[in-house]
C-alpha cells in the first residue's frame, strides 16, 4: 500500500511530514482560537502525534461516521480532488488545517497509527479534562453499537490495505486566513458527505457562550464576525437561544 500526497504544484509530500493539528477546532472552543489562524494551527504541540491521535479518535463517539468514512475509501479509493486536505507549512513540516479525520484514517491505513483496543479508552478521564462548555455529546451510551462500529473500522482498515495498491491524496498548502476560516468553520456546520462528522449545533452554542462570557457586547465585532462567518444580527439571535438552552439545561440538572 502506497499513499501519495500531491500538492497543487504536483509536488509529492511524505505522509511522515504531515501532522494532525493539536488545536483541532472540533474540540477547541473558538474563543481560544488565535486570530492568526496559521499560528494557532501550527502550535508546537502538533509533534505529540500519539496524544493528538487519541484525542481525535475519542471525539468519534460511537465510531459510526468513522466507519462510513473508511467504507467510502474502501469502495471508491480516495477521490478528494474537489475537496483537498488543507495544510499549513511550518518549517519542514505540514500541519492539517482542514481534513484531520481524513489524515487520521490515512495514517491508520499507512501504519503510522494503530487502533487500540476499545476498552483502553478512558472516556471519563477525557470528559473530565474538558470545561463545562466543551463537553462532547454523550453518544456512547449504546456500548454494543459502539463496539460493533469499532470492530467494523478494524475490518475496513484491513480490507483497504488488501484491496488498494495506492491512494492518491490531493492537498493544498495555504496561508490564506480568510479562506481557512471558511474551510474550518462553515463546512462543518453544513456539510453532508459520506463519513463527515459534522459539528453539532451544541458546539456552535458552546462557542457563542464562551466568547461572550460576560454577556453580549460589540467589542471585537469584526473579529467575531470573521470567526463565525455570520452576520452580527444572526450571531446575537443565536447567542440568546444558546443562553436560553444553557439555562434550561442547568435548571433541570440542579
Amino acid at each position: 500500500m502506497k499513499i501519495k500526497f500531491i500538492d497543487e504544484n504536483n509536488n509529492n509530500i511524505d505522509i511522515k511530514n504531515i501532522y494532525l493539528s493539536a488545536n483541532n477546532p472540533r474540540y477547541t472552543l473558538i474563543d481560544n482560537f488565535d486570530i492568526d489562524l496559521t499560528k494557532f494551527i501550527t502550535n508546537q504541540n502538533y509533534k505529540n502525534e500519539k496524544k493528538n491521535f487519541l484525542n481525535l479518535l475519542k471525539s468519534e463517539g460511537n465510531f459510526k461516521e468513522l466507519s462510513r468514512l473508511l467504507d467510502s475509501i474502501n469502495k471508491s479509493g480516495f477521490n478528494n480532488k474537489s475537496e483537498p486536505i488543507y495544510l499549513v507549512k511550518h518549517e519542514s513540516d505540514y500541519v492539517v488545517a482542514e481534513g484531520n479525520r481524513r489524515l487520521m484514517c490515512l495514517k491508520l491505513i499507512n501504519g503510522n497509527f494503530e487502533l487500540p483496543e476499545i476498552y483502553n479508552f478512558d472516556y471519563q478521564d477525557y470528559q473530565d479534562s474538558l470545561t463545562e462548555y466543551e463537553q462532547v455529546d454523550d453518544d456512547i451510551d449504546d456500548k454494543k453499537e459502539q463496539i460493533q462500529n469499532f470492530r467494523k473500522c478494524q475490518e475496513l482498515l484491513n480490507n483497504i490495505k488488501a484491496k488498494h495498491d495506492e491512494l492518491q491524496i490531493f492537498c493544498k498548502i495555504t496561508s490564506d486566513e480568510e479562506g481557512l476560516w471558511s474551510q474550518i468553520y462553515d463546512r462543518h456546520l453544513s456539510g453532508n458527505r459520506p463519513g463527515m462528522r459534522e459539528w453539532s449545533r451544541s458546539k456552535y452554542f458552546a462557542d457563542l457562550l464562551s466568547i461572550f462570557k460576560k454577556g453580549l457586547n460589540n467589542e471585537n465585532e469584526t473579529e467575531i464576525i470573521k470567526k463565525f462567518r455570520r452576520e452580527w444580527g444572526k450571531i446575537k439571535t443565536d447567542f440568546c437561544e444558546a443562553q436560553y438552552i444553557y439555562s434550561c439545561f442547568f435548571f433541570n440538572k440542579n
